[in-house]
């Protein structure tokens, strides 16, 4: 705030630091500059507001484990906030880096992986002047379940085919549903069904 009386001028400064509205700021120098000018006076009035900092931290939780199958694709999304900002990016086992440190996107880093083969560990780092914080989460490659059993034929009409197998028992990984795929004889594309019934 500004004030002047006669030829002479105040500036007073106002603590912003203190209020809620800086809170999630870093504690750096911020100046700027004021100037009046009328019939009496040119002022100019430097001030300088302590910004707080804040130490990076993850908005965006990885989960500890991701399924996907054999030649699979999935998206990791690591996000860090904080000031001054972070620069964000990955690396897998054996501190193989996924990006380039100094030229990592800043706040956020999607990590896109394709035709995943085998289970891996991938560490999202955000790095700011403040230090560093790590995440790591698992991509595990699950197999595909075996196929049905005991696949036979029930009933053939003139414009329908039924079918049925036996249930699949898997130990802590129930079948959620099955996929039929046909296609007519000498035709060069397939089509999918799901049965709503599970076995037929």
């Amino acid at each position: 705030m500004l004030s002047h009386w006669g030829d002479r001028m105040a500036c007073d400064i106002v603590d912003f630091a203190s209020s809620s509205i800086f809170s999630q700021l870093h504690i750096v120098t911020l100046a700027f500059a004021s100037s009046i000018l009328n019939r009496y006076v040119n002022g100019h009035c430097l001030m300088q507001l302590p910004v707080r900092r804040v130490p990076s931290y993850f908005s965006y939780k990885l989960e500890r484990l991701y399924k996907v199958g054999p030649g699979g694709a999935i998206n990791l999304t690591c996000v860090a906030v904080g000031y001054p900002m972070s620069r964000v990016f990955w690396k897998k086992s054996d501190d193989i880096y996924l990006n380039d440190p100094q030229t990592a996107p800043i706040g956020k880093n999607v990590l896109t992986l394709t035709r995943v083969e085998q289970t891996e560990n991938y560490t999202c780092i955000a790095v700011s002047k403040l230090g560093n914080i790590e995440a790591t989460t698992t991509v595990e490659v699950r197999a595909l379940p075996p196929a049905p059993r005991n696949l036979r034929i029930i009933e053939v009409t003139a414009d329908s085919v039924t079918v049925r197998w036996d249930e699949l028992i898997i130990e802590n990984e129930p079948v959620k549903s099955y996929v039929v795929r046909y296609r007519q004889k000498n035709a060069s594309t397939s089509r999918s069904h799901v049965p709503t019934n599970g076995t037929e």
